[in-house]
Order: structure tokens, then C-alpha cells, then sequence
């Protein structure tokens, strides 16, 4: 099992599969299903909280002349982005750095499905690529405007 630098578990490439990959608004979009691996699943029984242990993220890559290319996600929130995206976006990083099964060549704004309040159940491939088209227009939307604003 690996660790990061913080020591924290982590998922492995193997433990991921890729639902749908797919083009909407000229973005790479990617549905993919996450999975904890038995090992992991047993270190989370004795914890005080439940945990989902396969869910649903989503991600949409953007390319090196978009706008928002290399920008946190942390930093979208603060200037006042809203994607209006279920819980809002979670991720920002190169494909491969951290989530080996994303492509490489592009910066990927994510979201995901299994905050302290959902129901993975609830949260479909259909639901979760539909949240994933809604933030590829939102990008699209936003990367316009920021434009004209230069």
C-alpha cells in the first residue's frame, strides 16, 4: 500500500476504472469510479465514522491556452467561482500526477461524489456525468468572460 508525503493512504491506478471518457464543449471530460482495495477497507472498519468505499468523481481537463490552465481550485472559490456543481469542485492537477488514469496533457478541475452527506447510491454514472457536462459549460462560460476581461 502506498502512502503520500502526509503518510495518508492512497488509492492505487489499479483500484480506479475509468467509466466514460468522453468530449463535451471541445473539454476532455472523465467519469471515474473509485474503489478502496480490501486492505484499505479493513483499516477503515475500526473507524468512529462511516465511510463510502466506492464512489464517483468526475473531471474535466483544460488545455494549456485556456484561461483557467494551472489554476488552483482553491483559488477559483476564494475570487468567487461558482461552477453551481454538487459540492463543488474538489480537485485541480495535472492528469497522471496524482490520478495515473487521467491524461496527462491536460489540467483537470474535479469534483466528487462522496462528501460526509451523500448517498453514492444516489449518485449514478447518469447523475455524475450530467455534474460533469454542467461544469465543461461553466468552464466554457466563465473562460469567455474572464477573456473579455483582460
Amino acid at each position: 500500500m502506498k502512502k503520500n508525503e502526509d503518510n495518508v493512504l492512497y488509492k492505487i491506478e489499479e483500484e480506479h476504472k475509468i467509466e466514460e471518457e468522453f468530449y463535451y464543449k471541445g473539454f476532455k471530460c472523465i467519469v471515474l469510479l473509485i474503489s478502496f482495495t480490501k486492505k484499505e477497507e479493513k483499516l477503515l472498519r475500526g473507524m468512529e465514522f462511516k465511510i463510502n468505499t466506492k464512489w464517483r468523481c468526475g473531471y474535466v481537463g483544460v488545455g494549456k491556452k485556456h484561461i483557467l490552465y494551472k489554476k488552483n481550485y482553491l483559488d477559483l472559490e476564494q475570487k468567487g467561482y461558482d461552477f453551481k456543481i454538487h459540492g463543488g469542485l474538489t480537485f485541480s492537477n495535472f492528469g497522471g500526477k496524482i490520478l495515473p488514469k487521467l491524461p496527462k496533457e491536460y489540467w483537470y478541475f474535479g469534483l466528487d461524489f462522496n462528501h460526509s452527506n451523500d448517498k453514492t447510491s444516489f449518485w449514478t454514472f447518469k447523475k455524475v456525468k450530467n455534474q460533469v457536462k454542467k461544469l465543461a459549460r461553466g468552464l466554457q462560460i466563465d473562460s469567455l468572460i474572464l477573456q473579455n476581461l483582460k
